[in-house]
């Protein structure tokens, strides 16, 4: 069944029943592939969303101030050479070098052109891993594309990779068996 996205847009099934696990608290575990991620496995608070918006709010009160979170980030209609400004941005006022990770979502609707000269996405990528030294995970399916999934932002959470697919864990972690 299809149901309209808040944009007006037809939503896909897939999306729809993230959306219904998500809101009923019954999303345990999201996996999806990340091809070329850093290799990890850690926990933190899950944050993040829209860059641009993620920066316009760097230098006021509304900026969150998450230490060792997970952030995650997409954004539309960017290209590559603003994604890397903002990210720029983010990096020289701290707030990347603050985190455990940094997971990217969709990044859709920009034009490569010739002068670009190569220069593209997985440009930004590599420049970010080797710069910013937190690892990066790639393929959250996040943001504007065709499946979109609904994250519990606020809530801490389990990252990990292995072989190329990354595991989001969204349950409750027991901390009273932790020295069992």
């Amino acid at each position: 069944a299809f149901i309209p996205d808040f944009g007006g847009e037809i939503v896909d099934d897939l999306t729809a029943e993230l959306f219904v696990e998500s809101m009923r608290d019954e999303l345990e575990i999201l996996c999806f592939e990340a091809v070329g991620s850093d290799e990890l496995d850690t926990r933190g608070v899950l944050w993040g969303g829209n860059l641009a918006m993620i920066c316009s709010l760097i230098g006021t009160p509304y900026m969150p101030q998450i230490e060792n979170g997970i952030l995650f980030i997409e954004d539309v209609s960017e290209h590559p050479y603003r994604i890397e400004r903002m990210l720029w941005q983010l990096w020289q006022a701290g707030i990347l070098a603050k985190q455990k990770a940094i997971v990217l979502g969709h990044f859709t609707d920009y034009e490569l052109v010739e002068t670009d000269n190569g220069f593209n996405l997985d440009s930004v990528i590599t420049w970010l891993r080797t710069v910013v030294k937190v690892p990066v995970v790639t393929g959250l399916p996040y943001g504007h594309g065709e499946v979109r999934v609904t994250l519990p932002i606020g809530k801490e959470v389990g990252l990990a990779t292995q072989n190329d697919i990354a595991y989001l864990l969204l349950e409750e972690h027991d901390h009273e068996h932790d020295h069992d």
